[in-house]
């Protein structure tokens, strides 16, 4: 995946699918991200979240998820 690829991104990977019912090639497999978030995190998943979000620009998410 790309980086900063964003959750329900749909992909299209062309020739990867089911075979062609014409007998020559493949179609295409879709492939939707999903994301799921912990319900709980341990004390250094925190502090590597916390150092993760100042060490990043947009820091909106992750001041939001400690407050």
């Amino acid at each position: 995946m790309p980086p900063g690829t964003q959750p329900e991104t749909l992909f299209r990977m062309k020739g990867r699918g089911l075979p062609s019912l014409q007998g020559y090639g493949q179609g295409s497999e879709y492939v939707r991200i999903k994301v799921e978030v912990p319900k709980s995190l341990t004390k250094r998943q925190k502090e590597l979240l916390r150092e993760f979000a100042e060490a990043g620009k947009d820091k909106g998410l992750f001041r939001r998820m400690f407050e």
